[in-house]
């Protein structure tokens, strides 16, 4: 296949995304069947080989590879088990963009900034991740940190990808969420961002979502545009490592 990264682009790349549990996997479940929307997503419902590979590799991360982030695994090698789906993001995004418009989950933004947040991190490599092709706007899903430690607990989580280990469990994941949701608007700074709320009914998000896409306009409607200087202060990085929650919870690269 022809390297998608070289292919010219006819049609926007939208961003969905939002810190843990947020509702992304369930309002792109809900845009499945639409046939004027391609999506790009590890999920395993939106696979096919050779890519279903995908979240068998999120699962040995979670269960092998972040247990021993701080003591036994580099940087490099920690952050080459997540560079495999962002490159597959990437490479889907920009092919199925010469059909139509592609809404992506979280592209490259998510795992980078917990990257970022719990130390595991290295200059090259995030250099590298960056360099993707930027999208042409994002629709960011709000949602309280309350309520999202409510649904992570519903889904039998957090894993151990979603929270500060230092803080102690609830307070390391509340914390964690915060510091998640402004670090990934920095991250996005330079692109047109709108705002969503992820406590509404997905199926509302979802056509608030559309509205967005189908005008065929990246730019955010007015006022809705991130502020950033209102972004919360970041907290000090915690360590990876072992924490409270369990790990097999599949949300959350």
């Amino acid at each position: 296949m022809p390297d998608p990264a070289k292919r010219g682009r006819r049609h926007p790349i939208w961003v969905l995304l939002g810190p843990d549990y947020s509702g992304k996997s369930t309002i792109m479940k809900a845009l499945r069947h639409r046939g004027d929307l391609r999506l790009a997503s590890t999920d395993a419902e939106f696979l096919r080989p050779p890519y279903t590979i995908l979240p068998e590799l999120r699962r040995l991360f979670l269960d092998l590879v972040l247990p021993n982030a701080s003591r036994l695994l580099s940087p490099d090698f920690v952050l080459s088990g997540l560079q495999m789906p962002l490159v597959y993001l990437r490479d889907q995004a920009l092919a199925e963009a010469s059909e139509g418009p592609v809404l992506v989950d979280s592209y490259l933004y998510k795992a980078l900034a917990k990257c970022l947040l719990l130390g595991m991190a290295n200059d090259r490599t995030l250099a590298f991740w960056r360099s993707f092709p930027p999208p042409d706007g994002v629709l960011f899903v709000q949602v309280h940190p309350g309520e999202a430690l409510r649904r992570a607990r519903a889904a039998g989580g957090p894993n151990g990808f979603e929270h500060y280990s230092h803080a102690g469990s609830e307070a390391g994941f509340l914390e964690f969420q915060r510091d998640l949701t402004a670090l990934m608007l920095r991250e996005v700074a330079g692109v047109p961002t709108t705002m969503l709320d992820g406590h509404a009914r997905p199926a509302d998000i979802a056509r608030d979502l559309l509205e967005q896409i189908q005008r065929r306009d990246p730019r955010p409607r007015p006022g809705r545009r991130i502020d950033e200087r209102s972004q919360p202060t970041l907290a000090q990085p915690g360590p990876a490592g072992e924490g409270a929650f369990s790990r097999r919870t599949g949300a959350g690269w």
